[in-house]
């Protein structure tokens, strides 16, 4: 057996380091189904997932309503609900039983429920409430109803606040309505989608565990032929 120096050694490592891995390399990229999990998986999972959230806003979501109150002010306020362009109410249902049907049905997506004592409540100056029950198997359809119930239910604040208030001037009204202008600026996603936050984060979660089972299978399966050149190498 040929003695070789300590900077022999080091070279042949190198050598047979490099040589086990330009081998291991072909054989990865002959693999069908390594080359499915290691290029088309990182390649189709964005695509589809971009694809669900592609609209980052969903239009016209359909909701039934449960109106206890049947006064002038739950009319405006529905009138304003089913005015905005992220919601249409599709049906008036008698109780909630018949509202929990149609949205079991899939024929609305969110339920929104004004209780007897609306108008009452706000007349006598005591806070009243609107209740929204949504289907959470979408959160682009509860982003919608919530947002346009939020956005409605403020802008009738400011106006009984004005109505209240015995102002006489517009300016004076913009004052009680509004003390503090501000004005809502959203960085980096102007949409507000979920695509722009959600979908990298969860495409790591999705890809990566794929990736580690591909590699322990990948692993085990040229285990042997690795183990034979390093055998080899340390006996030479």
């Amino acid at each position: 057996m040929k003695h070789l120096t300590f900077k022999q050694k080091v070279v042949q490592g190198i050598h047979d380091l490099f040589y086990i891995w330009i081998r291991e390399f072909r054989t990865t990229f002959r693999d069908q189904g390594v080359l499915i999990f290691f290029v088309l998986v990182p390649l189709v999972y964005p695509l589809i997932y971009a694809f669900i959230y592609t609209n980052e806003t969903i239009r016209e979501v359909p909701a039934v309503v449960v109106d206890n109150s049947r006064s002038s002010l739950s009319r405006e306020y529905l009138r304003k609900v089913d005015s905005s362009p992220e919601v249409k109410i599709v049906s008036y249902c008698a109780d909630m039983e018949e509202a929990k049907l149609m949205l079991k049905d899939r024929l609305a997506y969110g339920i929104i429920y004004i209780p007897a004592e609306f108008s009452e409540d706000i007349a006598r100056g005591k806070q009243t409430q609107v209740s929204l029950y949504c289907d959470m198997s979408g959160l682009l359809y509860y982003k919608s109803l919530l947002n346009t119930n939020t956005s409605v239910s403020l802008d009738m604040n400011a106006d009984i606040k004005m109505q209240r208030a015995g102002n006489t001037t517009n300016r004076q009204d913009e004052i009680t309505a509004y003390p503090i202008k501000y004005e809502d600026v959203t960085l980096f996603n102007p949409a507000n989608g979920f695509a722009a936050f959600l979908i990298p984060a969860v495409l790591i979660l999705i890809i990566q565990p794929a990736n580690r089972i591909v590699s322990k299978i990948w692993f085990l399966s040229t285990a042997t032929t690795t183990a034979h050149y390093v055998s080899y190498w340390v006996k030479a």
